[in-house]
């Protein structure tokens, strides 16, 4: 019988469609161990935050991969719409402290989305210092890959100093520009960062398209979002 060329490669298209998705990977090149768990926003469905359990990241090459996939969709409007993109955040620290109490705890955020056109896929990604900054002291490197290389920077087009495809923190007592702070404003030299109203500052994630993210590019459907401590 002679076989359906058509249904073949509509079968593969299809395959790739489910099986494309964003990943965050975590690498620990330090001396030490670090803790790291993952949290997903809520679901279309108005579900709860899903919170994984806590994992050591061993000392000297110590790999974590995300435990959850974020949800690729629209970057504006309600949250709760069920086209709307929901992210992901990976969050590390020094402290084998369970409940990850705010002070001491470091975050990578990432959200695969569209904005006005489906079609057009981005990735918005962050470093953040809000809950703790617990790394100052090495560096922190943060890379979108693609096909397991790093993304073009001419893909990018975040109007911070960041406007790249890769983020490199060198060891300070004080966060680097690209890691939001609390009242981080449209622009990472923005002197009145720290003064300005909520609704003028851009939050982490992708909850303000408009805004300014150290990371904006335009991406595929697959990817990692990949951090290194002590690069």
């Amino acid at each position: 019988m002679k076989p359906n060329v058509t249904y073949f490669f509509l079968l593969v298209a299809l395959t790739g469609l489910v099986c494309a998705e964003w990943s965050g990977r975590v690498v620990n090149k330090c001396d030490f161990d670090i803790w790291a768990k993952t949290t997903r926003q809520k679901d279309a469905g108005g579900n709860g935050v899903l919170d994984s359990q806590m994992v050591k990241v061993s000392a000297k090459g110590g790999i974590y991969d995300a435990a959850f996939s974020p949800t690729f969709g629209n970057g504006e409007g309600a949250p709760d719409a069920p086209d709307h993109a929901h992210g992901i955040t990976i969050k590390l620290q020094k402290e084998q402290d369970p409940g990850f109490t705010s002070g001491h705890v470091y975050q990578l955020e990432y959200t695969p989305y569209w904005y006005q056109d489906p079609s057009v896929q981005w990735l918005s990604a962050d470093l953040s210092v809000v809950d703790g900054n617990p790394f100052t002291n090495v560096v922190r490197l943060a890379e979108v890959l693609v096909n397991g290389r790093l993304l073009n920077p001419s893909a990018c087009h975040s109007i911070t100093d960041g406007a790249s495809s890769a983020l490199l923190c060198t060891p300070s007592m004080n966060p680097c520009s690209y890691e939001w702070q609390p009242g981080h404003a449209l622009s990472a030299n923005d002197p009145r960062a720290m003064d300005l109203p909520v609704s003028d500052t851009c939050p982490p994630m992708n909850t303000k398209p408009g805004c300014s993210h150290p990371i904006e590019c335009r991406t595929g459907s697959t990817g990692v979002f990949q951090f290194t401590l002590c690069a």
